[in-house]
């Protein structure tokens, strides 16, 4: 008999998953969950109900954690946090999760994940690849395996550099004459799955915290946690550490025992996983169980492809489906929720009596119009097998913050240079832009100003606004997790600049602690006479010297002046689709 053959003793019902108020059996565990639906309609609440269980059951999770907002509430000692710009983070490479020169195939592939296409586009992700194996290859046999090389030689490194060292190697031919195109196609795919990377300590190598030995013998939970502002940057590193931990769960030993849970609240969002539809198909004997919560279809499309999209839907064999708004989703949904029969009778009646029929029609268990119009928290569960469809709904769990869900990282470290995402000649621009990798500024043109939430909206939204975005945030800043001496934090707006369409958007609010939010504003800051605070805020949080705090001052001053010049149009649409407010009439 095999290990994962032994018979398993039945847990108590106060042991298991629970979804709106139904166990789910521990034997549908493996078969991984979906959680479906469009934002503000229960999704996080319907994982946070379970994180007490899963947590005293002694299971270990890995959670890609939007915002922190599951790590400030249920972090634990021993638990471990993976996260380069949080001071709390341990030190990562790429190179930690490497055993010998065979495996920077698979660490390439999970740094630049396969595509699921044909053509050019799908040749140059192959070569991506193959160069940035042949990188870790040849820094490996070395001895010079750390990030900062790495990075260096991926992103700004000369052609004729990089030749040399992978000289010997497939990646040799696209040095060839004739394959300048090729080239630049490459470095370009890579560099734009590389901007977090340096942020990564630019000394650590082997020998550094490794995601594969935490499975294979590590304890607690592992957090991945990233800002809403760094996801776009934070996604490829996220989905590559993704990728080796799934990989790492199917060496495994077979288990009936082990429980490793991967939740991953926007799968969609991160960017492909991967072999993440493997490890959902193949994972059960090794322990690993996954919750993935998805908006809409069309976006597990965008980065999965139609056919890859499908099989991994195919793989979370029990659904819980909260409101889908989106016509696709809904319906794609609906038939994820199957069919029923219904047996409906028909008189007639006629000169020569009446006469009663039966007709057995087969219909949709649940309508896409219905999934469409479901209130907040309440959906539909599909286990897997066969069990009845239930309606459902999701309660609110309350549990205060145990720790800020971010803390900038305090230790000064040495960056590589940053990532370019394409590579058009050797030499880079004498001017580069300095980017702020804790506080930035967000200088509001001339012509927005007295534009903002406060004078829109009425004093009872602005309010309701303000408590939503504290308590999201925990009641911490969520910049560098400190809170104010009056009060704790103030609500700031976040806006884009669509410099062409000349469109001003609001893309989310964020809780700032008053010093972090004057920086924030340095001009109004300067009106108060408090520039030099917020000037030495800013510095402090990135880590910088008054000469480049001062440049990149000079750099935000300059961009905000020529916006002055121009009338923007303001983009408010996140004000109802995320926080249900109507903007008054007249704005």
């Amino acid at each position: 008999m095999w290990p994962w053959q032994k018979p398993q003793k039945p847990r108590p019902r106060s042991d298991r998953i629970q979804i709106g108020g139904v166990p789910v059996p521990p034997s549908l565990e493996p078969l991984h969950f979906l959680i479906a639906g469009s934002t503000g309609t229960g999704k996080s609440q319907a994982i946070s109900a379970n994180l007490d269980v899963i947590r005293e059951r002694g299971d270990r999770v890995i959670m890609a954690d939007p915002g922190g907002q599951y790590m400030s509430r249920w972090w634990r000692e021993g638990d471990t946090i993976l996260a380069p710009l949080d001071q709390r983070s341990v030190p990562w490479s790429p190179f930690s999760e490497m055993r010998g020169q065979e495996d920077a195939d698979r660490v390439a592939k999970s740094i630049i994940p396969d595509i699921e296409t044909s053509g050019d586009a799908a040749e140059w992700q192959k070569y991506s690849q193959g160069l940035v194996a042949a990188i870790l290859e040849r820094l490996w046999e070395s001895g010079g395996a750390a990030n900062e090389k790495f990075v260096r030689l991926l992103t700004v490194a000369k052609s004729d550099e990089i030749e040399a060292i992978v000289q010997g190697l497939p990646a040799q031919t696209l040095f060839d004459t004739g394959a300048a195109k090729m080239l630049s196609a490459v470095r370009g795919i890579i560099g734009s799955a590389l901007p977090a990377y340096r942020f990564l300590p630019p000394d650590a190598g082997a020998d550094a915290w490794s995601i594969r030995r935490w499975i294979e013998g590590g304890s607690g939970w592992l957090w991945l946690p990233y800002k809403d502002s760094q996801r776009a940057a934070m996604a490829p590193l996220i989905s590559a550490w993704l990728g080796e931990a799934v990989s790492a769960i199917l060496d495994l030993e077979p288990s009936r025992e082990r429980r490793i849970w991967l939740v991953l609240d926007e799968v969609a969002l991160l960017g492909k996983v991967q072999a993440l539809s493997d490890a959902l198909t193949n994972g059960r004997k090794y322990g690993l169980r996954a919750i993935l919560g998805l908006q809409s279809v069309a976006q597990l499309r965008q980065v999965y492809g139609r056919e890859g999209a499908t099989v991994l839907l195919s793989c979370l064999s029990s659904q819980v489906i909260l409101r889908s708004p989106d016509p696709e989703t809904a319906d794609t949904m609906s038939r994820a929720l199957g069919e029923h029969q219904i047996s409906r009778e028909h008189s007639s009646h006629g000169p020569s009596g009446s006469s009663t029929s039966e007709h057995v029609v087969i219909e949709r268990a649940v309508l896409p119009s219905e999934l469409q119009c479901l209130p907040d928290r309440v959906g539909y569960l599909k286990l897997a097998g066969d069990y009845p469809l239930a309606k459902v709904s999701i309660g609110i769990t309350h549990k205060e913050p145990a720790v800020p869900s971010f803390i900038p990282r305090a230790a000064a470290q040495k960056a590589p240079p940053p990532v370019v995402k394409e590579v058009q000649q050797e030499s880079t621009a004498p001017d580069e832009k300095i980017v702020a990798p804790g506080l930035s500024l967000e200088l509001i043109p001339a012509t927005c100003a007295g534009e903002n939430l406060r004078h829109i909206l009425t004093a009872d939204q602005w309010q309701r606004l303000q408590k939503r975005t504290a308590a999201e945030a925990g009641g911490v800043c969520e910049i560098c997790g400190g809170v104010g001496d009056k009060w704790p934090v103030e609500t700031h707006e976040v806006w884009s600049y669509d410099d062409q369409a000349k469109v001003q958007k609001l893309e989310r609010l964020q809780a700032l602690c008053p010093s972090c939010h004057q920086a924030k504003h340095l001009g109004h800051a300067a009106q108060k006479g408090q520039e030099q605070e917020a000037m030495k805020r800013l510095a402090e949080l990135n880590q910088w010297d008054a000469e480049t705090a001062r440049k990149y001052i000079d750099q935000e001053m300059k961009i905000c002046r020529e916006r002055s010049r121009h009338k923007w149009t303001q983009d408010l649409q996140i004000l109802e689709s995320k926080y249900d407010l109507k903007i008054p009439k007249g704005e």
